[in-house]
Protein backbone atom coordinates (compact mmCIF):
# COMPACT_ATOMS: atom_id res chain seq x y z
CA UNK A 1 0.00 0.00 0.00
CA UNK A 2 0.97 3.49 -1.05
CA UNK A 3 0.57 6.60 1.19
CA UNK A 4 0.80 9.67 -1.59
CA UNK A 5 -0.57 11.97 0.46
CA UNK A 6 0.70 16.22 0.74
CA UNK A 7 1.18 16.12 3.79
CA UNK A 8 3.15 13.39 4.20
CA UNK A 9 5.05 12.89 1.23
CA UNK A 10 5.63 9.15 -0.32
CA UNK A 11 5.57 6.76 1.93
CA UNK A 12 5.13 2.54 1.71
CA UNK A 13 3.50 0.24 3.58
CA UNK A 14 3.98 -3.80 3.42
CA UNK A 15 2.08 -6.50 4.67
CA UNK A 16 2.85 -10.11 4.50
CA UNK A 17 1.93 -13.13 6.56
CA UNK A 18 4.63 -14.57 8.74
CA UNK A 19 2.41 -18.19 10.23
CA UNK A 20 5.70 -19.37 11.88
CA UNK A 21 6.29 -15.95 13.82
CA UNK A 22 10.20 -17.11 13.10
CA UNK A 23 11.11 -14.64 10.91
CA UNK A 24 13.17 -10.96 11.75
CA UNK A 25 10.78 -8.02 10.88
CA UNK A 26 14.37 -5.63 10.32
CA UNK A 27 15.51 -7.96 7.71
CA UNK A 28 11.91 -7.31 5.75
CA UNK A 29 12.33 -4.94 2.46
CA UNK A 30 9.60 -4.23 -0.16
CA UNK A 31 9.50 -5.12 -3.67
CA UNK A 32 10.40 -1.28 -5.10
CA UNK A 33 10.13 -2.95 -8.82
CA UNK A 34 6.44 -3.88 -7.94
CA UNK A 35 6.07 -0.51 -6.66
CA UNK A 36 7.11 1.28 -8.97
CA UNK A 37 5.08 -0.85 -11.69
CA UNK A 38 1.78 0.07 -9.47
CA UNK A 39 2.63 3.85 -9.87
CA UNK A 40 2.82 3.78 -13.49
CA UNK A 41 -0.55 2.25 -13.72
CA UNK A 42 -2.27 4.33 -11.44
CA UNK A 43 -3.32 7.06 -14.31
CA UNK A 44 -4.65 3.80 -16.52
CA UNK A 45 -6.41 2.86 -13.80
CA UNK A 46 -8.03 5.49 -12.58
CA UNK A 47 -8.53 6.25 -16.38
CA UNK A 48 -11.25 3.35 -17.11
CA UNK A 49 -14.84 3.75 -16.78
CA UNK A 50 -16.66 2.88 -14.26
CA UNK A 51 -19.29 0.01 -14.31
CA UNK A 52 -22.81 0.60 -14.60
CA UNK A 53 -24.46 0.42 -10.54
CA UNK A 54 -27.20 -1.05 -10.36
CA UNK A 55 -28.54 0.64 -7.20
CA UNK A 56 -30.85 -1.17 -4.36
CA UNK A 57 -32.88 1.80 -4.52
CA UNK A 58 -34.51 1.13 -7.62
CA UNK A 59 -33.91 3.14 -10.70
CA UNK A 60 -30.42 5.17 -11.10
CA UNK A 61 -28.42 7.32 -13.49
CA UNK A 62 -25.16 7.66 -13.44
CA UNK A 63 -23.20 10.89 -15.16
CA UNK A 64 -19.75 11.10 -15.98
CA UNK A 65 -17.86 14.70 -17.21
CA UNK A 66 -18.36 13.96 -21.00
CA UNK A 67 -21.00 17.18 -21.08
CA UNK A 68 -19.83 18.41 -24.57
CA UNK A 69 -20.58 22.00 -24.38
CA UNK A 70 -19.87 23.27 -20.90
CA UNK A 71 -21.09 27.39 -22.51
CA UNK A 72 -25.26 27.56 -21.90
CA UNK A 73 -26.00 30.18 -24.23
CA UNK A 74 -29.32 31.16 -24.66
CA UNK A 75 -30.94 27.71 -25.52
CA UNK A 76 -34.57 26.81 -24.93
CA UNK A 77 -34.86 23.28 -23.29
CA UNK A 78 -35.42 21.38 -26.44
CA UNK A 79 -32.47 22.46 -28.24
CA UNK A 80 -30.35 21.77 -24.94
CA UNK A 81 -32.36 18.11 -24.92
CA UNK A 82 -31.88 17.94 -29.14
CA UNK A 83 -28.59 18.68 -29.84
CA UNK A 84 -26.13 19.16 -26.11
CA UNK A 85 -27.47 16.62 -23.23
CA UNK A 86 -25.46 13.55 -22.63
CA UNK A 87 -26.84 10.10 -23.43
CA UNK A 88 -27.31 9.55 -19.68
CA UNK A 89 -28.48 12.95 -19.32
CA UNK A 90 -31.38 11.92 -21.97
CA UNK A 91 -32.27 9.09 -20.42
CA UNK A 92 -32.53 10.56 -16.88
CA UNK A 93 -34.79 13.51 -18.63
CA UNK A 94 -37.05 11.10 -20.10
CA UNK A 95 -37.93 8.29 -17.50
CA UNK A 96 -41.09 8.54 -16.62
CA UNK A 97 -43.02 10.66 -13.89
CA UNK A 98 -44.58 6.89 -12.81
CA UNK A 99 -41.56 5.63 -11.08
CA UNK A 100 -38.83 7.07 -9.45
CA UNK A 101 -35.50 7.42 -10.42
CA UNK A 102 -31.88 9.01 -8.64
CA UNK A 103 -29.49 11.28 -10.34
CA UNK A 104 -25.85 10.31 -9.90
CA UNK A 105 -22.71 12.40 -10.40
CA UNK A 106 -19.98 14.11 -9.58
CA UNK A 107 -20.05 18.55 -9.55
CA UNK A 108 -19.66 19.33 -12.89
CA UNK A 109 -21.29 16.28 -14.70
CA UNK A 110 -24.52 18.55 -15.61
CA UNK A 111 -26.80 17.19 -13.05
CA UNK A 112 -28.42 20.60 -12.29
CA UNK A 113 -28.85 21.34 -16.21
CA UNK A 114 -30.83 18.05 -16.62
CA UNK A 115 -32.92 18.51 -13.30
CA UNK A 116 -33.83 21.80 -15.33
CA UNK A 117 -34.49 20.32 -18.74
CA UNK A 118 -36.51 17.48 -17.19
CA UNK A 119 -38.55 19.81 -15.37
CA UNK A 120 -39.55 22.21 -17.96
CA UNK A 121 -39.81 19.24 -20.68
CA UNK A 122 -42.23 17.77 -18.42
CA UNK A 123 -44.60 20.84 -17.77
CA UNK A 124 -45.00 21.78 -21.21
CA UNK A 125 -45.25 18.25 -22.56
CA UNK A 126 -47.84 17.61 -20.04
CA UNK A 127 -51.91 16.45 -21.27
CA UNK A 128 -53.61 15.92 -18.30
CA UNK A 129 -55.91 18.33 -17.34
CA UNK A 130 -55.15 18.39 -13.64
CA UNK A 131 -51.47 20.89 -13.70
CA UNK A 132 -48.33 19.27 -12.51
CA UNK A 133 -46.77 20.47 -9.75
CA UNK A 134 -42.49 20.48 -9.18
CA UNK A 135 -40.65 21.32 -5.95
CA UNK A 136 -37.49 21.69 -6.82
CA UNK A 137 -35.31 21.61 -3.50
CA UNK A 138 -31.81 22.07 -2.97
CA UNK A 139 -29.20 22.39 -0.22
CA UNK A 140 -28.01 26.22 -0.40
CA UNK A 141 -29.94 29.32 -1.41
CA UNK A 142 -27.14 30.28 -3.92
CA UNK A 143 -28.01 26.65 -5.67
CA UNK A 144 -31.99 27.63 -5.79
CA UNK A 145 -31.11 31.14 -6.74
CA UNK A 146 -28.88 29.91 -9.93
CA UNK A 147 -31.47 27.25 -10.99
CA UNK A 148 -33.82 29.68 -11.39
CA UNK A 149 -31.71 32.13 -13.39
CA UNK A 150 -30.80 29.21 -15.70
CA UNK A 151 -34.97 28.17 -16.03
CA UNK A 152 -35.45 31.58 -17.03
CA UNK A 153 -32.91 31.92 -19.36
CA UNK A 154 -34.12 28.48 -21.28
CA UNK A 155 -37.89 29.27 -21.16
CA UNK A 156 -37.81 33.12 -20.38
CA UNK A 157 -41.57 33.56 -20.73
CA UNK A 158 -42.74 29.95 -19.78
CA UNK A 159 -40.58 30.37 -16.47
CA UNK A 160 -42.29 33.42 -15.29
CA UNK A 161 -45.65 31.70 -15.37
CA UNK A 162 -44.40 28.40 -13.93
CA UNK A 163 -42.36 30.33 -11.51
CA UNK A 164 -44.19 33.73 -10.52
CA UNK A 165 -48.27 32.41 -10.57
CA UNK A 166 -50.30 32.46 -7.80
CA UNK A 167 -49.99 28.69 -7.55
CA UNK A 168 -46.92 28.46 -9.28
CA UNK A 169 -45.91 25.16 -11.01
CA UNK A 170 -42.24 24.84 -10.11
CA UNK A 171 -41.21 26.12 -6.78
CA UNK A 172 -36.89 25.91 -6.92
CA UNK A 173 -36.52 26.23 -2.81
CA UNK A 174 -33.75 25.44 -0.41
CA UNK A 175 -35.80 22.89 1.85
CA UNK A 176 -35.29 24.95 5.07
CA UNK A 177 -37.05 27.56 3.13
CA UNK A 178 -39.93 25.42 2.45
CA UNK A 179 -39.78 23.99 5.35
CA UNK A 180 -40.69 27.88 7.22
CA UNK A 181 -42.85 28.59 4.90
CA UNK A 182 -45.33 25.70 6.30
CA UNK A 183 -44.56 25.35 9.62
CA UNK A 184 -44.87 29.47 10.13
CA UNK A 185 -42.18 29.43 13.19
CA UNK A 186 -42.55 32.99 13.19
CA UNK A 187 -46.20 33.07 14.50
CA UNK A 188 -44.31 31.89 17.63
CA UNK A 189 -41.73 34.68 17.87
CA UNK A 190 -38.57 31.97 16.24
CA UNK A 191 -36.42 33.19 13.52
CA UNK A 192 -34.76 30.17 11.68
CA UNK A 193 -30.53 30.15 12.12
CA UNK A 194 -30.47 30.21 8.31
CA UNK A 195 -32.69 28.90 5.13
CA UNK A 196 -29.14 28.03 3.55
CA UNK A 197 -27.96 24.60 4.59
CA UNK A 198 -24.46 24.95 4.60
CA UNK A 199 -24.73 28.56 7.09
CA UNK A 200 -27.03 26.84 8.96
CA UNK A 201 -24.83 24.08 10.04
CA UNK A 202 -21.83 26.24 10.40
CA UNK A 203 -23.70 28.91 12.87
CA UNK A 204 -25.01 25.64 14.65
CA UNK A 205 -21.32 23.69 14.46
CA UNK A 206 -20.48 27.66 16.45
CA UNK A 207 -22.35 27.44 18.97
CA UNK A 208 -22.18 24.22 20.28
CA UNK A 209 -18.20 25.04 20.25
CA UNK A 210 -19.01 27.52 22.64
CA UNK A 211 -21.19 25.09 24.28
CA UNK A 212 -18.72 22.81 24.74
CA UNK A 213 -16.16 25.04 26.18
CA UNK A 214 -18.26 25.82 28.89
CA UNK A 215 -19.05 22.45 29.54
CA UNK A 216 -15.40 21.69 30.03
CA UNK A 217 -15.07 24.02 32.97
CA UNK A 218 -18.65 22.62 34.57
CA UNK A 219 -20.53 19.17 34.26
CA UNK A 220 -17.58 17.69 32.24
CA UNK A 221 -15.76 16.81 35.29
CA UNK A 222 -18.74 14.51 37.03
CA UNK A 223 -18.05 12.15 33.91
CA UNK A 224 -15.09 12.16 32.34
CA UNK A 225 -13.44 9.53 34.73
CA UNK A 226 -15.97 6.92 33.26
CA UNK A 227 -15.66 8.37 29.61
CA UNK A 228 -13.51 6.31 26.56
CA UNK A 229 -10.61 8.09 25.81
CA UNK A 230 -11.80 8.72 22.27
CA UNK A 231 -14.38 10.67 23.62
CA UNK A 232 -12.13 12.47 26.18
CA UNK A 233 -9.91 13.32 23.74
CA UNK A 234 -12.79 14.58 21.36
CA UNK A 235 -14.15 16.98 23.88
CA UNK A 236 -11.07 18.11 25.30
CA UNK A 237 -9.40 18.87 21.67
CA UNK A 238 -8.87 22.25 21.01
CA UNK A 239 -11.85 24.65 20.15
CA UNK A 240 -10.14 25.36 16.03
CA UNK A 241 -8.79 21.98 15.93
CA UNK A 242 -9.45 19.53 13.26
CA UNK A 243 -10.63 16.95 15.61
CA UNK A 244 -13.18 19.13 17.50
CA UNK A 245 -14.66 20.17 14.23
CA UNK A 246 -15.18 16.67 13.35
CA UNK A 247 -16.71 16.01 16.81
CA UNK A 248 -19.02 18.56 16.06
CA UNK A 249 -20.48 17.19 13.46
CA UNK A 250 -21.05 14.03 14.45
CA UNK A 251 -22.82 15.49 17.50
CA UNK A 252 -25.13 17.52 14.89
CA UNK A 253 -25.55 14.15 13.24
CA UNK A 254 -26.30 12.66 16.53
CA UNK A 255 -28.91 15.62 17.46
CA UNK A 256 -30.58 15.64 14.13
CA UNK A 257 -31.34 11.98 12.98
CA UNK A 258 -30.96 10.53 16.82
CA UNK A 259 -32.60 12.75 19.35
CA UNK A 260 -34.14 15.65 17.61
CA UNK A 261 -35.63 12.19 15.11
CA UNK A 262 -37.22 10.26 17.97
CA UNK A 263 -38.17 13.84 19.91
CA UNK A 264 -36.30 13.41 23.24
CA UNK A 265 -36.24 16.75 24.27
CA UNK A 266 -37.54 16.33 27.61
CA UNK A 267 -39.47 13.21 27.94
CA UNK A 268 -38.47 11.65 30.61
CA UNK A 269 -39.07 7.94 29.11
CA UNK A 270 -37.09 8.76 26.17
CA UNK A 271 -34.06 10.09 27.73
CA UNK A 272 -33.83 6.80 29.86
CA UNK A 273 -34.36 4.59 26.52
CA UNK A 274 -31.82 6.73 24.88
CA UNK A 275 -29.42 6.14 27.76
CA UNK A 276 -30.17 2.58 27.66
CA UNK A 277 -31.03 0.87 24.35
CA UNK A 278 -28.63 -0.55 22.20
CA UNK A 279 -26.65 2.10 19.59
CA UNK A 280 -27.49 0.70 15.95
CA UNK A 281 -24.72 0.30 13.28
CA UNK A 282 -24.84 3.54 12.18
CA UNK A 283 -25.17 6.10 15.58
CA UNK A 284 -22.62 8.03 16.68
CA UNK A 285 -20.05 6.12 18.83
CA UNK A 286 -20.60 6.56 22.35
CA UNK A 287 -19.05 3.70 24.43
CA UNK A 288 -20.88 3.91 28.11
CA UNK A 289 -24.11 5.88 29.57
CA UNK A 290 -21.69 8.67 30.84
CA UNK A 291 -20.98 9.34 27.37
CA UNK A 292 -25.00 9.66 26.37
CA UNK A 293 -25.51 11.72 29.60
CA UNK A 294 -22.50 13.81 27.99
CA UNK A 295 -24.46 14.15 24.79
CA UNK A 296 -27.83 14.86 26.34
CA UNK A 297 -26.27 17.95 28.53
CA UNK A 298 -24.84 19.02 25.60
CA UNK A 299 -27.98 18.70 23.33
CA UNK A 300 -30.33 20.85 26.38
CA UNK A 301 -27.53 23.09 26.33
CA UNK A 302 -27.49 23.98 22.66
CA UNK A 303 -31.02 23.90 22.48
CA UNK A 304 -30.99 26.63 25.39
CA UNK A 305 -29.20 28.82 23.82
CA UNK A 306 -31.12 28.51 20.41
CA UNK A 307 -34.83 29.77 22.60
CA UNK A 308 -32.35 32.36 24.04
CA UNK A 309 -32.09 33.80 20.66
CA UNK A 310 -35.44 32.70 20.22
CA UNK A 311 -34.19 30.97 16.88
CA UNK A 312 -35.01 27.55 15.05
CA UNK A 313 -32.21 25.46 14.01
CA UNK A 314 -32.42 24.16 10.59
CA UNK A 315 -32.56 20.58 11.58
CA UNK A 316 -35.36 21.14 13.91
CA UNK A 317 -36.92 22.88 11.32
CA UNK A 318 -36.87 19.90 8.92
CA UNK A 319 -37.58 17.28 11.85
CA UNK A 320 -40.78 19.21 12.16
CA UNK A 321 -41.83 20.07 8.49
CA UNK A 322 -41.58 16.43 7.72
Amino acid sequence: MVDLSQEAGQRVFAFELDRTGTRDLSLFSPDRNLQRFALEGVLTALQQPEAEKVSGLGNEVNLDASLPMKIRGQMTADEWFDSRLTAAQRRFVEHPLTSGVRLVGPAGTGKTIALAVKCLRDLKQTQDPRPKRFLFLTHAAKTANDVEALILSMEPELAIKYLASDRPELVVSTLWSLANRQMRYDLDGLTPVSLDGHDGREFQADLLNDVIDEYLSGDWVAYRSACSQPFTDYMQSPPDSKVRRFFLWELLNEFACVLDAEGVKSQTDLRQQYLNEKRKGWMMVLASKEERHVVLDLYDRFRAGLRGMKAIGGDQMVTDFL
